[in-house]
């Protein structure tokens, strides 16, 4: 068996290639490239960038990873193109495979016969497919006909998902749907006699009727229904539909896909279905819920695991650089300068976001700026995560009253009061948190931006690896998931933080003891933050908090955990929940404060 396997994700902007290499009986990542996606002009061929970055990858490891395409296909093994005659190395390369968010990833529009229900349902499945969500579409959705018609003409989705009504139910508003959808006919993102895929997920006494009159302008795919009965889902089919179509119809005519296809020994996933399916397995492995944070210049992806699987929601006024400005408007100038230490002001703050909005590329220099975009960063974070939480709430809302009434509920782990509780594992991705000068500046902006309650893992993508684990657990979900916890993750630490009030400030909040702990114990005070470096592997620890706090187990009672060390260590964070300023000191001497307990320093400049 060749020893070596290859996985890309071609994105919008970049193609990122990661080479991993199989040593013991255990894949390991020997290194990883980037090169510029190359779908628009002047190239408008995927294939080019990909095999940029495979070709680079071959001279790092000194592996021949791509070979004459027609002499592969005159040896029979048909994955070659007279046409573009590179082809993957078989004799070397056990396998590739690949995701793709290029050309805007996915875009869906998901309509629904009512915005509560079946709209809402529809988005769902929408994004936990991978897809992005360019509009939501209703009869009760506020707007006009007109306003609508406008709306969707002027829209280029890679396909539409249409859901409504129960099973057995009215059928008229999901006729009015598709009497719309027929006469706006939006057009295809790529190609003039690309037929959009439609997929149709409501009830099933409509589906004769979709089928028949939408047949002429769209390409229609009849799956079951999403929403059965009031009191079921059923997700799964219309999520599959959407991978399928991706992979055999709209990917077809994206530019060089049909190449990709040709290449790829299990289907091409959305980057976002992909990092969906490493989470869903991590989630199973740990047995509680996992969130993962990937902030960007211009949107911020949150995804979190919960009992119906892997929910993924994109803040569109969330990046650090595009939407810096948006950021600022959002949480306000006062929300985001309480987080700078001594020597910063709300004008600094300001000045940065205004020369991030309009050079994007931006990077900190001095480590003036570097403080500033943290901040930043505190407060873009803080928004996704919120506003993910309440599209969970709003998602359950049906849900909870149903179980109110003795019926059954599906629910998730993670609840919002001012901070995130409900987390087992916290995973961050992009720049900002991923690349840090310091692993513990990545720490502290999201213990600051979350807040988490209770006992919560801390980590970072190190090189943005999920889409390709997503990927590789196609064919291999077992080596996946050793990937992510062993080459994926780099562990932060592990936050200790107990719910309510702890007390004027002084006070002892919590005592944590452990054979691993500096004496075997440590005491923290309310209103302190700071860390204690333990060893990377598991240990367990006994935590005794005031009578006002709750650290899981009820106010006031001692707890035995098992806790994760990491680069930071145990984070004890006495703070309070909701956090609470102490009214005795100026913010920012405060701020320096928690710095100081954290360990963080911003003395060097970071080029």
């Amino acid at each position: 068996m060749a020893e070596w396997g290859l996985v890309a994700d071609v994105g919008s902007t970049t193609t990122k290639a990661l080479a991993f290499r199989q040593q013991e009986g255990t894949w390991r990542l020997q290194s990883w490239v980037q090169e510029p996606t190359t779908v628009e002009a002047p190239d408008e061929d995927v294939m080019i960038g990909l095999q940029r970055a495979i070709a680079r990858l071959s001279g790092m490891c000194r592996v021949r990873f791509l070979v004459d395409g027609a002499a592969d296909l005159a040896k029979g093994q048909g994955s070659g193109s007279r046409d573009f005659p590179l082809s993957i190395n078989r004799d070397s390369v056990g396998f590739f495979l690949a995701t793709s968010s290029a050309g805007g990833g996915l875009g869906i529009l998901a309509c629904g016969a009512t915005l509560a229900n079946s709209a809402r349902l529809a988005r769902r499945v929408a994004m936990g497919a991978g897809g992005n969500v360019l509009d939501v579409i209703a009869p009760d959705d506020g707007r006009q006909r007109f306003e609508t018609f406008a709306a969707v003409r002027a829209l280029r989705p890679d396909m539409i998902l249409v859901a409504g009504g129960v099973d057995g139910g009215n059928t008229s508003f999901v006729l009015e749907l598709i009497d719309l959808l027929n006469a706006a006919r939006p057009a295809p993102k790529f190609g003039r006699n690309f037929r959009i895929p439609l997929i149709f997920a409501g009830n099933k006494d409509a589906a004769p009727l979709v089928a028949d009159s939408a047949s002429e302008a769209f390409l229609v795919h009849i799956v079951p229904n999403v929403q059965p009965t009031l009191t079921e889902e059923n997700l799964t089919p219309a999520r599959q539909a959407i991978h399928e179509l991706f992979m055999t119809h709209v990917m077809a005519h994206a530019p060089g896909y049909d190449r990709l296809t040709q290449w790829v020994d299990a289907p091409v996933l959305p980057t976002p279905a992909a990092v969906s399916r490493i989470l869903e397995l991590a989630a199973g492995r740990l047995g509680g819920s996992v969130v993962a944070i990937d902030i960007g210049g211009a949107t911020t992806d949150v995804y979190s695991s919960g009992p119906g699987g892997v929910v993924r929601t994109v803040t569109a006024n969330a990046g650090m650089s595009y939407s810096a400005p948006l950021v600022l408007a959002e949480a306000g100038s006062d929300a985001i300068s309480q987080w700078l230490p001594g020597g910063l002001t709300t004008g600094d703050l300001e000045n940065w976001v205004a020369l991030k909005g309009t050079f994007p590329s931006l990077v900190p220099h001095y480590p003036e700026d570097l403080v500033l975009d943290h901040a930043l960063a505190r407060a873009a974070i803080r928004l996704a995560v919120r506003d993910h939480v309440a599209r969970l709430e709003e998602d359950n809302a049906l849900w909870h009253r149903l179980a109110r009434r003795g019926r059954g509920a599906t629910g998730s782990y993670l609840r919002w009061d001012g901070g995130l509780s409900g987390a087992t594992l916290v995973v961050g991705s992009g720049g900002v948190l991923s690349h840090a000068p310091q692993r513990v500046q990545a720490a502290a902006i999201l213990v600051d931006a979350l807040l988490p309650t209770g006992v919560t893992e801390l980590a970072v993508d190190s090189v943005f690896m999920m889409p390709h684990l997503g990927a590789l657990s196609q064919i291999a979900d077992n080596d996946a998931l050793e990937l992510f916890f062993s080459e994926c993750l780099v562990p932060l630490g592990t936050v200790l933080a107990p719910a309510g009030e702890p007390g004027p400030e002084g006070r002892a909040a919590f005592v944590v003891k452990g054979s691993s702990l500096p004496g075997g114990i440590v005491e923290i005070r309310a209103g302190e933050l700071l860390t204690v470096p333990v060893p990377l592997h598991v240990h367990e620890v006994r935590i005794e908090p005031a009578k006002t706090l709750d650290m899981g187990a009820g106010p006031g009672k001692a707890l035995t955990v098992k806790v994760k060390g990491g680069e930071v260590g145990l984070i004890l964070d006495a703070r309070g929940r909701p956090l609470r300023w102490p009214r005795q000191e100026a913010k920012p001497r405060c701020v320096e404060r928690w710095l100081a307990g954290m360990g963080v320093h911003y003395g060097e400049s970071e080029g």
